[in-house]
């Protein structure tokens, strides 16, 4: 993807052991990386009347990417950690369609409890000591949580994370 698109337009949002999530910024994504490259991808799952025009092939062939969304385009993506994210996919020009993952909390719950804004919200949301006091308070279970302690938080308010023992964490600390 770097190479078809660059650094600046190309950007890693989420992975997880089978998937990944790309930002790009570029005019018609999909007409560059799916139309141009459809042997790579199993595009089984697009409308028969997609806008590209694509066949529907490659049905569950091992090794293949798939695109999730069948050609419609994800406007929103909010990863809070591993497998605690949302994301919002255009299916119309006027109605989006939200997905919502967290791990360990019941589906009827995330379905119908948790919204998007809740994601946004925890997303944005800083919980700070104050002169080392600490406070104590009655909780029910955290369902949502932006503290990934398996990533670092570069402090540029870009929302870019670093693996812990990243080479360049000491630098930017710095």
């Amino acid at each position: 993807m770097l190479n078809k698109f660059g650094i600046d337009a190309c950007k890693l949002l989420y992975t997880d052991t089978d998937s990944l999530t790309y930002e790009i910024k570029y005019e018609d994504a999909y007409q560059e990386v799916i139309v141009n490259e459809i042997a790579r991808f199993d595009t089984s799952d697009y409308a028969p009347d997609n806008p590209y025009y694509l066949q529907r092939v490659n049905k569950k062939v091992i090794g293949l990417m798939k695109d999730e969304n069948a050609g419609r385009p994800m406007t929103h993506f909010i990863g809070l950690q591993s497998k605690q994210y949302t994301f919002q996919v255009q299916k119309t020009d006027r109605e989006t369609k939200c997905f919502k993952k967290a791990k360990g909390i019941k589906s009827n719950v995330v379905k119908n409890k948790i919204t998007f804004d809740d994601y946004l919200d925890c997303l944005k949301t800083k919980y700070l000591s104050k002169a080392h006091t600490l406070y104590s308070m009655k909780q029910i279970k955290i369902v949502l949580n932006s503290h990934d302690d398996k990533r670092y938080l570069l402090q540029d308010a870009s929302h870019t994370t670093l693996p812990w023992g990243h080479y360049s964490i000491v630098a930017v600390d710095d």
